[in-house]
C-alpha cells in the first residue's frame, strides 16, 4: 500500500503565524500555484490519477477539502471526509501566535515550553491526543492490506502524527518531520514495514 500525504495549501492563518486547528481560515489568493505544484509532484512520482476510482481521504476542514477537490478535480462530495484527520485542537489558544501566548499567558507559556510534546492546550488537545485518534484511523486503512494508493489530504500536525506512527510507532518523534503547506510526502507500507519514499516535497 502506498499512502500519499498532502498538506493543504497556505491559509491566512499560516501567513500570519497563528494557531489554527479547528477554526477555519481562508486560503491565500495565490493558492492555485501550490495546487499546480502538487499536481506536478504527483506526476513526477507517478502517483496521479491511476484509475477513476482513487481513494481520497480528507480532514473535514474547508482548507483541506478545497485542496483535495482542486488537486484531484473532483467535487467535495466525492472525497471521504474523516474527523480523525483534523488538526490538533488548540483550544483557548486558537487564533493566537506563540508570541501572543507568551505575552498574555506567561505562566501557561512556560508550561508549554517545559512540557514540550506532552503539553495539552487549555480546553484542547496534546500531541498524544492527536496521535492516538489519527493512528486509530491509519490502523483501519492499513488493515485492508491492499496494493492500492491512498491519498490523505490533511494538516501539518496530523501528517506528522501519521508519519510518526508508521515509521516509529511513537509520537515522541513528531517534531522530527517538517511538513510545509502544499507539500507531498509518501510512505510505502508492506506487511508491517514502512518505507518513507519522499518527505515534504514542494
Amino acid at each position: 500500500m502506498r499512502l500519499v500525504l498532502i498538506r493543504h495549501v497556505s491559509t491566512e492563518a499560516n501567513k500570519n503565524g497563528v494557531l489554527c486547528g479547528r477554526t477555519e481560515s481562508p486560503v491565500e489568493d495565490n493558492s492555485w500555484k501550490q495546487i499546480d505544484r502538487i499536481k506536478d509532484i504527483l506526476t513526477v512520482y507517478s502517483i496521479g490519477k491511476e484509475s477513476s476510482d482513487i481513494k481520497v481521504y480528507s480532514s473535514p476542514s474547508k482548507r483541506t477539502l478545497y485542496t483535495a477537490s482542486e488537486v484531484f478535480d473532483v467535487c467535495e462530495s466525492q472525497i471521504k471526509s474523516v474527523d480523525e484527520l483534523m488538526e490538533t485542537d488548540f483550544g483557548e489558544f486558537e487564533g493566537m501566535s506563540f508570541s501572543d501566548i507568551e505575552k498574555e499567558f506567561p505562566e501557561e507559556y512556560s508550561k508549554l515550553v517545559s512540557e514540550g510534546i506532552d503539553y495539552r492546550f487549555p480546553k484542547g488537545e496534546s500531541v498524544e491526543d492527536t496521535y492516538n485518534r489519527i493512528s486509530d484511523f491509519i490502523k483501519s486503512i492499513i488493515s485492508e492490506k491492499s496494493d492500492e494508493t491512498v491519498f490523505i489530504v490533511s494538516h501539518g500536525g496530523a501528517i506528522r502524527c501519521i508519519i510518526s506512527y508508521l515509521m516509529d510507532r511513537d509520537y515522541s518523534t513528531h517534531w522530527k518531520y517538517r511538513i510545509d503547506n502544499g507539500s507531498v510526502s509518501m510512505i510505502e507500507y508492506y506487511d508491517g514495514f514502512s518505507v518513507l519514499s519522499c518527505l515534504n516535497v514542494k
